[in-house]
């Protein structure tokens, strides 16, 4: 769910706000509102995603979570030195540069990361068509430092820092009004952490600044935690654990009403698995306690039956939990525009946690079928009730009944020698549209690639296709219809050079993902990828 400053994301239609974004299992997010920081990631150093469906604490390695995407971004070097550069165009002005460096996997190997994204402009606003709003531009860099031991422990030392600007950008729900001038703003932060790791433990303890200044005002937040994990044998049994701890300092200042908030977070949990014949199990306790929200609990039972390259079986039940943010706790009544056409809104500091009871049952054929319904009992849910100032209170519910599925394969063609390869999958929930903004009431995306080696395997031709169709999405007083995207892309790998173009939004779409903001029609994106002593 993208507008022009934010990166939302949404788990099993679960709130915005109960998700999870991790980085190498560590939290990357706002420590004011809980917002996911994806835009500040060095793309260049990642090497998969992880959609982690669990509720198990020590998978999650966080309590209190509506669902989680663990991003992995690679650590340490190779056994050569390696460099990699990254360099794209595109149409309104779309431009990226993304390069790293990384010296030999040693006693001690050092990274480098740069990567920078810019765009000219938006296309429009929807309630000024022909408008160009937003002149964007992404900076951030990563400093890796790993040591090695000899009993196959290692430390690693990270520094990050990153930031977005933006120029003449229109942020909903002031964009409903074209009246309304645009504003500048700047989000930016330092990240650091210092790591231990020795067999199946590691400790670490880290540090993360964020700042956004714009119109209303400035947020600024600093954040200082700790924390441990290990994993081993009790018997037959697999165990793993963590506890951490965190505390968040804050100096606000918003439409002119200065505030300085802060926030202490404790937790941890235990998980335990095995197998029992063709039967695997795995179950987790989790606790904490935050100011404000205090104590909360949840857990995980899970089984599954069958092989897992055949025909199997899962079954799990959770409770989950979601904290409210600093932003919900304590932001005093605030006038959201300067003229006071909108009501004010204000914190509660006596709020509650979220809690999720939820079951779901699972069918899939090794990697290439799965299929999964669900079903939760949201209560507590944290919303906005009243008027002048709306308050943030616990006393929404919801039940929801969902369905997600996947289908992939490939093989071989037989035709002029390519190899192909597709993905479908799919998400459907009854009736959570019209309940939690934004997220859609279905989702289904399919990719066909076809693939062909040549000269000695040292050139490669690719040709994808990807489309996607995103179901109608409900904000307060607006609904949003469906809309179809289909994306071409065309690569040439020869040896260490990759020469890729994409043609995206082939059908020339117009579309929003928040009111009021049209995102990019048909353009397109040329790009180099170099790798040096690969």
């Amino acid at each position: 769910i993208r507008d022009s400053s934010r990166t939302l994301f949404s788990v099993d239609g679960r709130t915005v706000k109960g998700m999870t974004l991790l980085v190498n299992g560590v939290p990357w997010s706002d420590p004011y509102n809980d917002d996911p920081l994806a835009r500040f990631l060095t793309l260049s150093r990642v090497r998969r995603v992880e959609v982690i469906y669990s509720a198990s604490p020590a998978l999650t390695g966080r309590a209190a979570s509506g669902g989680v995407i663990n991003i992995v971004i690679e650590e340490g070097g190779r056994k050569p030195p390696f460099a990699a550069g990254d360099f794209t165009w595109g149409a309104n002005g779309r431009k990226s540069r993304k390069a790293w460096f990384s010296s030999p996997d040693a006693f001690i190997n050092g990274t480098i990361a740069y990567d920078e994204y810019m765009q000219d402009y938006f296309e429009s606003v929807a309630g000024n068509p022909g408008a160009l709003t937003g002149l964007y531009n992404s900076r951030s860099v990563l400093l890796d430092l790993t040591m090695r031991g000899k009993a196959a422990d290692r430390v690693l030392v990270r520094l990050r820092r990153f930031e977005d600007s933006y120029e003449g950008t229109r942020n909903w729900p002031e964009l409903r009004d074209p009246l309304q001038p645009p504003e500048d703003v700047r989000y930016s932060g330092f990240d650091s952490e210092i790591r231990y790791v020795r067999g199946g433990a590691e400790v670490s303890v880290r540090q993360r600044f964020v700042e956004m200044k714009r119109k209303a005002g400035q947020t600024s937040g600093l954040v200082l935690g700790g924390a441990a994990t290990w994993q081993g044998m009790a018997g037959p049994a697999d165990v793993k654990g963590f506890v951490s701890a965190e505390r968040a300092e804050f100096e606000n200042e918003l439409w002119g009403v200065r505030f300085a908030p802060d926030a202490d977070r404790a937790e941890g949990g235990l998980t335990l698995g095995g197998m029992a014949g063709q039967l695997r199990w795995r179950g987790g306790l989790s606790a904490g306690t935050m100011t404000g929200s205090g104590f909360f609990a949840g857990g995980e039972a899970a089984v599954s039956h069958g092989d897992e390259k055949g025909l199997y079986q899962t079954l799990m039940a959770a409770r989950r939990v979601r904290t409210p943010t600093v932003e919900e706790l304590y932001q005093p009544a605030l006038e959201r525009l300067p003229d006071g056409d909108m009501l004010s809104t204000s914190g509660d500091p006596d709020l509650g946690h979220e809690t999720s009871d939820e079951i779901s049952l699972g069918l899939g054929y090794g990697t290439a079928v799965r299929a999964d319904i669900f079903a939760r009992f949201e209560r507590s849910r944290i919303e906005i009730e009243g008027s002048d100032p709306a308050v943030y209170a616990s006393d929404g519910s919801d039940d929801v009944i969902g369905l997600r599925a996947s289908l992939d394969g490939g093989g071989a063609t037989g035709v002029a020698l390519f190899d192909y390869r597709w993905q479908l999958s799919g998400h459907w929930f009854a009736d959570r549209a019209e309940i939690t903004p934004g997220v859609p009431e279905y989702y289904v995306l399919g990719g066909l690639w076809l693939t062909r080696p040549s000269f000695r395997k040292t050139e490669t031709l690719t040709i994808g296709v990807r489309a996607s169709e995103t179901g109608s999405r409900f904000f307060p007083g607006v609904e949003l219809g469906s809309y179809t995207l289909i994306d071409l892309s065309v690569s040439l790998t020869v040896m260490g050079v990759v020469v890729k173009f994409e043609m995206k939004n082939i059908l020339d779409e117009k579309y929003e993902t928040v009111p009021g903001m049209y995102m990019p029609g048909q353009h397109y994106r040329f790009g180099i990828n170099w790798r040096l002593f690969n």
